[in-house]
């Protein structure tokens, strides 16, 4: 509802969602921790440092233009 009218992002949005969730006895916290996909969360953690690590370098402009001559 929140992030539909762009009052706040997705995320934090979900977020809070989730909180009321378990306020209102409706959702086990230990249900809704155990549900987190931990591993894609690492995952994306280190896809996130190894991208900023290739822009930072310039290792992302070197690479780019022959990758994307054979997407067009």
């Amino acid at each position: 509802m929140f992030a539909g009218f762009k009052l706040m992002p997705l995320v934090a949005s979900v977020l809070v969602r989730v909180a009321l969730l378990v306020i209102g006895n409706c959702l086990d916290a230990g249900t809704a921790l155990r549900s987190i996909r931990w591993d894609l969360y690492l995952l994306l953690g280190g896809l996130y440092s190894f991208s900023v690590a290739l822009q930072k370098t310039g290792l992302a402009i070197q690479t780019a233009p022959p990758h994307l001559a054979c997407v067009s």
